[in-house]
């Protein structure tokens, strides 16, 4: 097999790991829903007296709050940020307020945070995490290739990482799968640094 013949094959390996998420999750990338939690609301006050009215009974998973509770509403204020071209330094709406742009979990500054920028939230969830999925896969290949597995060895590596169970459940926190995503492929550099110091144990 030439070099050109490896180069496609290897394209068409990255394409299938970041095709494979949307068997899980094409419903909320492109379809009518969406990951948003949002019939948790009805756990709290005020939305809980309101529940029988609109016929909501109980939430279908209550342990999935915390993307309604905290993620959207931290997305909503960056938005409303930089709606108002004001730089997000500071939340004023809890307690006292706090500093907000120090604190890494909104993950406002993350470059695929982007989508939350120019898609509508409810969507841009589920596209997110599609493509951090995708990413997990292609990264966890690299990483298997770089351990000096098959092509075959690697594929297999990369998508029982992306659909483990730690990365399906960890969707709900868009921060956890944002940085597990790219865990191979720190490793996959790390490992090719070894290989090129001898005195840090490299391999020929």
């Amino acid at each position: 097999m030439n070099a050109e013949e490896r180069g496609f094959l290897g394209l068409l390996v990255v394409c299938l790991l970041m095709l494979l998420p949307l068997l899980l999750f094409a419903p909320v990338a492109f379809g009518p829903r969406t990951l948003i939690p949002a019939d948790a609301l009805f756990l709290f006050e005020p939305f809980r007296s309101a529940a029988a009215e609109l016929g909501v009974t109980i939430p279908q998973n209550p342990l999935l709050a915390d993307l309604i509770l905290e993620n959207y509403v931290w997305k909503r204020f960056l938005l409303q940020a930089l709606h108002n071209r004001e730089l997000p330094l500071w939340d004023p709406y809890i307690f006292a307020g706090h500093p907000f742009l120090a604190n890494g979990q909104h993950s406002g500054l993350y470059p695929l945070s982007l989508l939350f920028y120019i898609l509508p939230l409810w969507r841009a969830y589920g596209v997110f995490t599609w493509l951090q999925l995708g990413l997990a896969g292609v990264w966890m290949y690299l990483f298997a290739r770089t351990l000096g597995a098959g092509r075959l060895g690697s594929l297999i590596a990369g998508v029982t990482y992306q659909f483990s169970g730690f990365m399906v459940v960890s969707v709900v926190h868009p921060m956890i799968v944002a940085g597990a995503s790219w865990l191979p492929f720190i490793l996959a550099m790390v490992e090719r640094v070894v290989q090129q110091r001898p005195a840090l144990g490299g391999r020929p």
